[in-house]
């Protein structure tokens, strides 16, 4: 799965999370798109890592249940991907 380094901002302090996503965060944007009319992942990519990401805060405890999507897209301040290692397939 993906991971990110996600930067926001909280009362003027900036925070920095390494966001390890799960198929249950990209189950949960699947319904926060569903519900809030979000466009999807291929429309709006860096709407969906954001999103992705609020997933698996909110999963994790790092992020309060009760922000609102919308919220937290206002504190982010930037998001990078993280360079994924490539892996030799096995020679069997």
């Amino acid at each position: 799965m993906a991971t990110y380094k996600l930067t926001v901002t909280n009362n003027g302090v900036e925070e920095t999370h390494e966001v390890k996503v799960t198929i249950a965060d990209l189950a949960r944007f699947d319904i926060l798109r569903n519900r809030n009319g979000y466009p999807s992942q291929e429309e709006a990519q860096y709407l969906f890592m954001i999103l992705v990401s609020y997933c698996s805060l909110v999963r994790t405890g790092i992020v309060a249940s009760t922000v609102k999507p919308d919220d937290f897209i206002n504190t982010v301040v930037n998001l990078e991907p993280e360079e994924s290692e490539d892996v030799e397939p096995s020679k069997s």
